[in-house]
C-alpha cells in the first residue's frame, strides 16, 4: 500500500471505531464468534481501545442513579440544622397575631451558625465582625392572613445579651406589613432584642410609624408588639 493512503486509513478507522462505539447497545454484548479478517481491513489496537473507552463512557453515563430522595434529606440532615418556632403580636395601626416555623439549614456549609441552637446564640462571623439576626417568618409565610418581614439585627454582636437602639440594634427597613414599613420612631418608642444563650429570644418594640421622615409622610397611627421564638436541634 502506497505511504500516503496511510494517514487517511487511521483517520477513516478512527472515524468509524468512534462511530460504532457511539451506537452500540447499552446492555451486554452477546458473545460470538467473528470471521477472520480481510488482509488489510484489521482494526489497529490503539483505536480499539478508543473505540472500547467511548461504549463504557456511555454506558456509565446511562447507568448513573437519579438522585435518591431519601438520601438527600438524610444529606441535609447531616449538614447540620435547627429549627426556629416563633409568636408573633402587633397591634395599632395593624393587628397581626399567630405562630411560624422556619428550619434553618448548614447547606454547603454557608451557616455554620446553625449547627446547633448554642452557635447559633453566638452569631456568625463575616467580613465586617459578628452579627446577629432576628429569626422571623420566612419570605413566604403568612401570619393572621398578613406578610411580615423583620430585618432586625444587631452589630457588632458580642453574643447574648439584649441591645437597644444604642446597643447596636439596627432596624433596617424596619417592620414590613404587606409591603408597608413601619419605620419612623415616633414618641414613647421602643426597640429591643434579647438573644439567650440556648439560642432563644424576644423583640420589643413601639411608636413605629410608617411613611417617610424625608417627604414629611408619617403615618397618624403606630404599631407596637412583640416577637418571641425558641431554638431546637433538627430531629
Amino acid at each position: 500500500m502506497p505511504s500516503t493512503r496511510l494517514p487517511w486509513l487511521i483517520a477513516s478507522t478512527l472515524v468509524l471505531g468512534l462511530g460504532l462505539a457511539s451506537v452500540m447497545p447499552l446492555g451486554p454484548t452477546p458473545v460470538s464468534a467473528s470471521p477472520a479478517p480481510r488482509t488489510g481491513q484489521a482494526l489497529d489496537p490503539t483505536l480499539q481501545a478508543l473505540a472500547t473507552q467511548a461504549a463504557l463512557a456511555v454506558t456509565q453515563a446511562a447507568l448513573i442513579p437519579t438522585p435518591d430522595p431519601t438520601q438527600l434529606t438524610r444529606a441535609i440532615d447531616q449538614a447540620g440544622a435547627i429549627t426556629i418556632q416563633g409568636t408573633l403580636q402587633i397591634d395599632g395601626a395593624v393587628s397581626v397575631s399567630g405562630g411560624y416555623t422556619t428550619q434553618l439549614l448548614n447547606v454547603g456549609g454557608i451557616r455554620p451558625d446553625v449547627v446547633s441552637c448554642q452557635t447559633f446564640a453566638q452569631g456568625i462571623r463575616n467580613s465586617d465582625g459578628t452579627g446577629f439576626g432576628l429569626p422571623g417568618p420566612s419570605l413566604d409565610a403568612t401570619i393572621g392572613g398578613h406578610s411580615v418581614m423583620i430585618p432586625v439585627s444587631v452589630s457588632p454582636y458580642p453574643g447574648p445579651s439584649t441591645f437597644a437602639l444604642d446597643q447596636g440594634l439596627q432596624l433596617g427597613p424596619g417592620v414590613v406589613i404587606d409591603g408597608t414599613n413601619y419605620l419612623v420612631v415616633g414618641e414613647n418608642q421602643t426597640a429591643s432584642m434579647t438573644v439567650n444563650p440556648d439560642g432563644s429570644g424576644s423583640f420589643v418594640f413601639s411608636g413605629l410609624h410608617a411613611g417617610s421622615l424625608a417627604t414629611g409622610t408619617v403615618s397618624a397611627d403606630s404599631i407596637f408588639g412583640q416577637l418571641s421564638w425558641t431554638c431546637s436541634p433538627q430531629p
